[in-house]
Order: C-alpha cells, then structure tokens, then sequence
C-alpha cells in the first residue's frame, strides 16, 4: 500500500483512527471510488480524502475482507476505507460536518501566508455576464497602498507569502500593484503574486515590471470565443485598437515566453458552446508547445445557481457532455498540466474559510471571499480588531439535501453554507459528470504523485 494523499490534520484530529472490532464483518465504505492504474488500484476514500495505491493482491482484501489478521485489511479498517457492514455511512458524513462546524466556532486570529488585493472594483469590460454587475465601485488609493504594506508585514507569516491580484479588473490600477510590490521588495518581504485578469491593458513594458517587480508568477485570463465573438461579449471601453482578442493572443504569448504561468479560462453557456471549440483548437495550435500554458473550460457563475433552474435537464446533460468533452480535450493535448489540489478538503474549501487568507478592498476594508464586496466585512487595515463572528459565518460548512443520503457521492456534496456559487440542482447528468470527473482527478493526482512531483500550480 502507497499513500498518494494524506489524510488533513483536521480529519484525523476528528476521525482518529477507526477501532478495530472483534467478531465484526467489514465492508468497503460506499464513499471509496477505485480507479484502475498502472500499478494496481487507487483508492480514494470521499469521507476523509485520503488516497491509496493498492496492488491487485491488496484490492482483493479490501473488496472480501476475509483475513482480519492481515496487516493490509486492518490498516484499511483503521483509515476508514472499510467499516463494519451495519454502518450508516451517511451519519458519519454529517456527524464529522457538525463536528469541524464547532471547531470552527472557536476562533483565535492566524498569521497569513496569503492576500487577496483588489486595486479597483472597476473594470474596463462589460461582460453581459459578470456577477459583479451593480456593485460600488471603488479605487484605491496611493496612501491606501502604502497603508497595505504596513499591515501585511504586520500580518504576515515568515517566509514567502503570495499576493493574489483581483478586482474588477486589477490592472485597471495598477499603480497601486506597483507601489505595493516595490515598497515589499524594498522592504527584503519574500513574496510572489497571482492574477485574476482580462490581460488587455498589459502593454510590453507593464509585463516587464509584472515578472520584474510584481514577481508574477501565475495568471487566470478569461477568454470566452473566437475572436469576434470575444470582442463582442468583452465590450470594452474605448479599447483604442483594431482587435482586443488579438492584442489578449498577443499578451499571453508575450507572458508565457516570461515564464509565466497562464491558465486560460473558457466561460460556457449555450450562447458560445459550439464556438468555443474552435477556440480551443486555436489555443493548442498556438500554446500547446509552451509548458507554463494550460486551459478548462467552466461553467458561467451564474449558470451553476440561479440560472441553471432555467435550463431542462435535457440542457443540462448536453451542455455537460459537451463541456467535458473540452476538459478532456485539454487534459489529452496538455499533458495533465491543471493546478494539483485536494478534492476533498475539510481543512479549508477556498480563500473564504481559510485561516491563512484575507481579502483587502480598495478601501482597506476586509472581506474574505470576492463574491462579498459590498458586505460582510471582518474588519479594517486600520484597526486590530476582527469580526470573529462573521470569520466563522464564512466558515461554516453545509450538509447535502436529506434526499442525497443514500448517494455514493454524499462526501463530495459539502460545501462553504454562505457560497453563492454552489450547485442548486444535482441531476442524473450532474453526477454523471462529477463521476468523470472524479476518475479524472484520481488518475491525474496519481500520475502527478508518481513523476515526484509534489504540486502544480498554473
């Protein structure tokens, strides 16, 4: 037995480590998914998000479990892989939600390792889609920068810590990025940053000072159709050149040959879905050869909530086919080059109910999650003290609906309570999809953890 992902802290701290029984019959625990490998089985456990290579001999004991002398059968029983048989799986679901819900409850302010910067809530698109539609908009300032800098050295862990560049659009001020990041290095903080960004307002020289002095080491740009159709649904204001899908193409390519990471992200309705396939084709064709490039396509935000009731689970199956169709495209032609993360991750789901993140507005009001601008602030940069009670709104985890309880899924249903992006509707298409979706990731995760590498970021 190899373990290729670990159990978190916070799992074992609240399984333990499960009891053996004498004179007990044990079965597989309905939440383990096996995917065949080169080496055998890869077993991945949804309750506790540990994942086992076992060899053909190792899965034949955990699919019987006859033996219970064996060493394999008892260390399978002891991480939870098998139970016994009259286990009501889906309690211990919902019994380890409540548990890590009070944990939470007991709050003590972290050290951070990671902020999330908003230079300006205003952007230079006007994407018929974007959530942030009707929020305030707010640009920061130069003092407030500065102002930045002193709280992050006051806040920050030792060591590196990462910069996360979100907005709007970040780049729409971006001497604010300047400021802070020059100020960082003068001041010897080891730190690199991240971008959520259209990538249009780049010229030559700002990319320079991007890897130079914002140590840029990753970028997710949204594009969203070929070119004209990019131009249409990005409507940018007084865009001051012939083409911005082709001056986008251009900057891409431009930080890629810098060594910056770039994910591309394919945003998908039913209005571009027969379009972005050509897209695709034109972005391997063009990128493929660079290593630091990858690209998925995802669903629209609000095509996952409150639209998606909208949509007949006809639609929904084929729009769901067709965008797995894309994933697995890019994974094939890429070479499995998406970011390595958990899947199952009690320790934290995002940026929102994590206790090493933050997000400062321009302002200096603090948030924690961008999907809340406008509200639910934890605090300032200006004072020390912290909304503890809304840090653990953030952080409190929901269970499924009661008619899931008997899905094999259940695990891999619990989500952040407050998020405004989880699903609405789960369908036969919908698990149809996470079930490839679930194999994916298991071989993906196996043959990263086999090459020796311990995460991707890009």
């Amino acid at each position: 037995m190899v373990i290729i992902d670990e159990q978190t802290q916070l799992i074992k701290d609240t399984l333990g480590i499960q009891k053996i029984k004498e004179n007990t019959v044990y079965r597989p625990l309905s939440y383990v998914r096996d995917v065949k490998a080169e080496e055998g089985r890869v077993l991945l456990n949804l309750l506790t998000g540990e994942m086992i290579l076992v060899d053909e001999e190792e899965f034949s004991l955990f699919s019987k479990t006859a033996d219970m002398e064996n060493d394999t059968v008892k260390e399978l029983i002891e991480k939870w892989f098998l139970v016994p048989e009259d286990t009501v799986d889906a309690n211990i679901s919902k019994q380890l939600v409540t548990v890590i819900n009070a944990i939470n409850n007991i709050y003590t302010a972290p050290k951070l390792t990671s902020f999330t910067i908003l230079p300006t809530t205003d952007c230079n698109a006007r994407c018929f889609y974007c959530y942030e539609l009707g929020c305030e908009k707010k640009t920061m300032t130069e003092q407030t920068a500065m102002d930045i800098v002193d709280y992050i050295i006051a806040k920050k862990q030792d060591g590196e810590i990462k910069l996360r560049w979100f907005g709007g659009e970040p780049l729409y001020n971006s001497k604010v990025i300047d400021i802070i990041c020059s100020e960082l290095n003068k001041r010897g903080v080891k730190f690199y940053s991240n971008m959520i960004s259209n990538a249009f307002l780049f010229d030559d020289e700002m990319m320079e000072r991007a890897v130079d002095v914002w140590h840029l080491n990753r970028i997710q740009i949204t594009i969203d159709g070929p070119e004209e159709q990019y131009n249409r649904i990005k409507a940018y204001i007084n865009p001051n050149c012939e083409s911005p899908f082709k001056k986008v193409i251009y900057n891409v390519e431009y930080l890629l040959k810098k060594n910056v990471n770039i994910a591309v992200r394919l945003n998908v309705d039913k209005h571009n879905v027969e379009q972005i396939f050509s897209l695709a084709d034109f972005l391997l064709e063009k990128f493929s050869k660079y290593p630091n490039f990858f690209a998925y396509p995802n669903r629209i935000f609000d095509d996952t909530c409150k639209n998606m009731l909208k949509k007949t689970e006809d639609e929904e199956a084929e729009l769901n086919d067709k965008i797995f169709e894309l994933k697995v495209k890019f994974q094939n032609l890429l070479n499995y080059r998406a970011k390595y993360s958990r899947l199952i991750r009690f320790k934290n789901h995002c940026m929102a109910d994590s206790d090493t993140s933050v997000m400062i507005l321009p302002d200096g009001k603090l948030g924690k999650c961008e999907h809340f601008t406008d509200s639910n602030y934890i605090g300032s940069i200006y004072e020390d003290k912290l909304d503890f009670k809304m840090l653990n709104w953030f952080k409190q985890m929901t269970s499924v609906k009661p008619e899931c309880d008997e899905c094999d899924l259940r695990p891999a249903c619990i989500y952040v309570k407050c998020c405004p992006a989880k699903r609405i509707r789960c369908n036969a298409s919908e698990k149809a999809i996470k079930e490839k979706n679930l194999e994916g990731y298991i071989l993906e995760t196996y043959k990263i953890r086999k090459s020796g590498k311990n995460e991707i970021e890009i």
